[in-house]
């Protein structure tokens, strides 16, 4: 809900979205069902394929891929994509940033990547006027509370839930004793569902 509404609040119609074939991700996309067009990265060629059989998808590119620079600039050429949802960070944001339309925005609100964020070009801030912020749920939440939204939002969330529209998917459930070999696990297939702690 929250990076909805940072789509809404700047009056974007068109978005990149990387590690697409995430929950958030997927929750995101039904949450704006027919509202705004998304570019939807993934990381490997079994996502793309997992995207597109879900159907409503704009485009999905594999970023593994070897023409994705390519195929990429295709995309967004003349689309004029003005705000990127980065879960990725790294490199690759500054070459995404360098693909929006003028005063385009990128929000970093992840680092899977786990590398430090570069490859931005100078002239895209200063000729293009395009940016790049920070987004950390816990202080959007403590936003909410103090303008006493919360409880709107959390009724809103309830009503999501309750009618069905979000599932998140379960890889499997594995006993405590196991922790260290399932963060490894994750880590290699993060989109394959989370595992669940079993006390």
């Amino acid at each position: 809900m929250a990076l909805k509404e940072k789509i809404e609040k700047g009056g974007h119609k068109r978005v990149v979205l990387t590690a697409a074939a995430s929950t958030l991700a997927k929750q995101l996309r039904q949450l704006c069902a027919n509202k705004f067009e998304f570019v939807n990265i993934v990381r490997r060629p079994e996502l793309v394929e997992e995207l597109k059989r879900e159907g409503d998808n704009d485009i999905v590119l594999d970023s593994s891929a070897l023409d994705f620079e390519q195929a990429l600039t295709s995309q967004l050429h003349n689309w004029n994509a003005t705000l990127l949802l980065d879960a990725v960070g790294g490199p690759e944001l500054g070459r995404l940033l360098h693909r929006l339309a003028p005063g385009g925005k990128a929000v970093l609100y992840g680092s899977l990547s786990y590398k430090n964020v570069g490859d931005i070009n100078p002239l895209d801030i200063i000729f293009e006027g395009k940016t790049i912020e920070g987004f950390y749920l816990h202080k959007w939440l403590q936003s909410k509370a103090e303008d006493k939204s919360i409880d709107q939002l959390k009724k809103e969330w309830n009503s999501l839930m309750v009618e069905g529209n979000f599932d998140t998917q379960i890889a499997k459930t594995i006993p405590l004793e196991q922790i260290a070999a399932a963060v490894k696990e994750y880590n290699l297939n993060m989109s394959a569902g989370k595992i669940l702690i079993k006390p």
